[in-house]
């Protein structure tokens, strides 16, 4: 059966993660108020050894699995477990073989929120970066490899490289080609992240704008035939459908937002 994109959403998070609140069950809840008929919970994925603080632990990942499938169980509407990884080469396996192996996730997302500072030789989040244009090539690189992997459903906010990289000249916009070029030709949706559009905006060389989820990137993904998905990326079980900004600048630019199949199995296809 089809579902509209104004009834499904695809990225959510939850407590599971120490910087959203709200459980699972609190997520379903808002999301069938809000007539939603597709909910997939996409937590920040863990990581063996917890590298990153502010992901889930993997302590909680058999809980998370349980509680997710148990949401399943008891409730009306298609809810799927999931997860939004953080990629590097090194995860690759893990993702593949833990999550959507050993505990049956049944899709992943990927994103790329973390670099190594070389003044530091610390974890920095790219969109707190003070100077990311020698960091760029390798976002723009690591988040090919993610989708090259082929074992994600979509890409989480391509471009968020712009809340730390602001003009949008030679660089950004090769960086913005090579990424769209690359989901092109594999064919994997990029998203449109109602999140970014929600963020206080930038001082941009060119003006005001919002951080990530970008006019000129996603322009740029239309002219190239890339598939788009919204996605609310609540963290907040008041705002899991919420995607009213992303859904204007679809408009806008000429956008027509994926909506989802489910198989009688309950497969989820884009």
């Amino acid at each position: 059966m089809f579902y509209p994109s104004e009834r499904i959403n695809l990225h959510t998070h939850s407590n599971y993660c120490d910087h959203a609140k709200g459980g699972i069950e609190d997520y379903v809840a808002s999301a069938m108020e809000r007539g939603l008929d597709v909910l997939g919970f996409t937590e920040h994925a863990p990581i063996p050894g917890d590298p990153i603080g502010c992901n889930m632990k993997m302590v909680d990942l058999p809980a998370y699995v349980r509680d997710v499938n148990r949401a399943k169980e008891t409730h009306p509407i298609h809810i799927f477990l999931a997860a939004e990884c953080d990629y590097e080469p090194v995860l690759r396996r893990y993702y593949r073989d833990e999550l959507k192996g050993k505990y049956g996730f049944d899709y992943l997302i990927c994103s790329i929120h973390l670099y190594v500072d070389q003044d530091s030789r610390k974890m920095a989040f790219v969109s707190q970066s003070k100077d990311f244009t020698r960091y760029l090539r390798d976002y723009v690189a690591r988040y090919c490899s993610a989708l090259e992997s082929k074992i994600f459903l979509f890409g989480c906010h391509p471009d968020l490289f712009r809340a730390s990289y602001l003009p949008w000249n030679e660089n950004a916009r090769a960086a913005a080609k090579d990424i769209i070029q690359c989901t092109a030709s594999l064919d994997i949706p990029l998203e449109i992240n109602e999140a970014g559009l929600k963020k206080p905006q930038v001082n941009a060389p060119e003006g005001q704008r919002c951080p990530y989820s970008t006019n000129e990137f996603f322009t740029m993904a239309k002219e190239e035939g890339v598939r788009i998905i919204l996605s609310s990326d609540a963290h907040d079980p008041a705002l899991v459908a919420d995607n009213y900004r992303g859904r204007a600048m679809a408009k806008r630019l000429g956008i027509e937002p994926l909506g989802c199949t489910i198989t009688e199995e309950g497969k989820l296809i884009l």
